[in-house]
């Protein structure tokens, strides 16, 4: 439950919260892995035909991310704010429906898919092509020619397409849920009166950064931010913070009475 107010009660929200992480994250890192890698093959063919790569090499790739990071950030959405919504219905033996309690929370919903999917599918086709270029360049300098060089390229995407998904997908599900825990919370808690709070929930392992380790148990007011780092985080996972704050964070919050 997410209204959490013992150890026990923070411990076991924790696990839930990563258990829909590994649950959703594990749905697309393969489709994004197969988008990454057939990016870098169809790459490698259009540099063996013309020795160069086009301008627009990347536009399909691009447009395949977004398809992708739309359904994922959905699914993360959706699957957050429902739980998020009867956790704290029955928290407070509340008799209402969601529509009635997160009555904006649809609207910016579609905000965050839309402006977040866009840029992630900007963000790694960049990336994607800045990866082909680099073993281009690198395969020129060793003086290879054209067949060795496409040959660098196939084995460079087969090998970090994966971890690049794996990253991807873990690191954007764990933000999307993330943001819809903490807005649709939020959006309830003002709409019902409910006067919560909420607090930073760390899963510490030999994973977990030292700064997010120091930021457990950590409380603010819901329209305030925690200080993470000596950063300004709304949430774990911001999408505004730093990639130092957010990369395969596994962070949560949990929420109680003021």
């Amino acid at each position: 439950m997410t209204i959490a107010t013992t150890t026990r009660e923070k411990e076991r929200e924790k696990r839930r919260f990563n258990r829909l992480i590994n649950i959703i994250s594990s749905k697309y890192k393969n489709e994004l892995f197969t988008s990454i890698r057939k990016a870098m093959f169809k790459a490698a063919m259009s540099y063996q035909k013309l020795g160069y790569l086009p301008s627009q090499q990347m536009d399909q790739h691009e447009k395949e991310l977004r398809s992708i990071s739309f359904k994922m950030y959905s699914n993360s959405i959706d699957l957050a704010s429902d739980r998020q919504f009867q956790s704290i219905k029955h928290a407070f033996n509340l008799d209402i429906e969601k529509k009635d309690a997160v009555t904006d929370f649809h609207k910016l919903s579609i905000n965050f898919i839309t402006n977040n999917g866009m840029k992630l599918a900007k963000q790694v086709s960049e990336t994607t092509e800045k990866n082909v270029l680099g073993a281009i360049l690198r395969s020129q300098q060793e003086g290879l020619g054209v067949d060795e060089t496409v040959s660098v390229i196939r084995d460079r995407g087969s090998v970090i397409s994966r971890s690049r998904a794996t990253t991807i997908a873990v690191t954007e599900t764990h933000n999307a849920l993330s943001w819809a825990k903490h807005e649709s919370t939020k959006a309830i808690s003002e709409e019902l009166n409910l006067g919560l709070k909420k607090e930073w929930a760390t899963v510490e392992d030999d994973r977990t950064r030292p700064t997010h380790v120091n930021a457990d148990g950590q409380k603010v007011d819901m329209d305030d931010n925690f200080i993470v780092g000596g950063e300004s985080l709304k949430y774990p996972g911001d999408t505004s913070a730093s990639a130092a704050n957010t990369i395969n964070c596994r962070c949560t919050e949990t929420y109680g009475k003021k």
